[in-house]
């Protein structure tokens, strides 16, 4: 996805001039430290209430690559078998500092099966806000007069609109699974007039909770999990593990499709390594994520940072009334 953004980049005067656009969407690496937007169905899978802020700087070797921020709180409402939501993100990409402000509504269901089966159903509604700043990008024109000013007329301007999407999750015991789909409305985000409509994202997720064991009040566990995106012509293959001692959380994991045979997209993308920390006291957990880069923007990127910080508010009475669906901590 982050190599269609990178090609969108350079191809941004072109796409300008033809009024053909494709846009794309931040993604994460600690998939699950934001789970409401890996799938809507994660609303609410908390005890009562849960606050995450989230960031991302992506490629801080290239001058103004991409910066996301996220913010989200979430409670379960036990009596009614629900989870909602509401989550703020900003991206923010390029030299043209295209900034995209997505407010998200968030609402899941559960549904018992047996009992330890359940399936949660999810969906969001979203508001979008785009802007574009034009004023730092060189069109032809200016290479070949060499101008500071284009004779380009682009009526620019932020654009709004209205985005929905939807998910469902089956958890058995210590296994998920789970499907989301977003860009249902396939809204228009052109800034320049035209169509440049969002395609839709599809994402697919499962993972299982391999050890478990008490060891002195010390938690032992490992998880693995594999998730698949696909985006237009675009797809991508994340797989990862972690392994979690008392309150230290230590994870990897592997971001590329070595099977695809596109000439112009790298087959891998990086390694991610992340280190987490849990301050029982405090129901906090803090975890940084560092993107070694081995694709061919390895000697240009210098890798991904990323950090998050989530806080829950815990009720043992709440606890016992649900089925809590079991996904790593980041």
């Amino acid at each position: 996805m982050k190599l269609l953004k990178y090609i969108a980049i350079l191809s941004c005067a072109s796409c300008l001039m033809s009024h053909v656009c494709i846009a794309q969407d931040a993604q994460f690496s600690q998939l699950y430290s934001l789970p409401m937007y890996l799938n809507p169905a994660y609303a609410g899978n908390t005890e009562t209430n849960r606050f995450a802020l989230k960031y991302r700087d992506e490629w801080p070797g290239i001058s103004k690559a991409y910066n996301t921020m996220a913010a989200s709180y979430d409670f379960n409402a036990v009596n009614l078998n629900s989870g909602f939501g509401l989550m703020y993100l900003r991206d923010q990409a390029g030299i043209s500092a295209q900034t995209l402000n997505d407010i998200r509504f968030l609402y899941s269901y559960m549904l018992r099966l047996k009992r330890e089966q359940t399936i949660r159903l999810g969906l969001n509604l979203d508001y979008n806000r785009k802007d574009i700043n034009l004023s730092n990008l060189v069109f032809n024109d200016q290479l070949y007069t060499g101008s500071s000013t284009s004779i380009t007329q682009i009526n620019k301007g932020p654009v709004s609109y209205f985005d929905a999407g939807t998910g469902a999750i089956y958890n058995n015991n210590n296994f998920w699974c789970g499907v989301s789909v977003n860009h249902l409305t396939r809204p228009n985000t052109s800034n320049i007039g035209g169509q440049a409509l969002l395609p839709m994202y599809w994402d697919a997720n499962t993972g299982i909770k391999i050890t478990k064991n008490r060891e002195n009040n010390h938690v032992k566990y490992g998880t693995i999990w594999v998730n698949y995106r696909h985006q237009y012509n675009f797809n991508q293959l994340d797989v990862g593990g972690s392994f979690v001692i008392s309150v230290l959380n230590i994870g990897l994991s592997y971001r590329g499709i070595p099977i695809q045979k596109v000439s112009f997209i790298d087959r891998n993308d990086a390694l991610c390594f992340t280190l987490g920390y849990t301050i029982p006291n405090f129901n906090m957990r803090f975890g940084y994520t560092y993107d070694l880069t081995v694709s061919r923007l390895a000697n240009k990127s210098s890798g991904s940072h990323e950090i998050s910080l989530i806080f829950e508010i815990k009720n043992d009475d709440a606890h016992r009334k649900k089925v809590k669906i079991f996904c790593p901590d980041f």
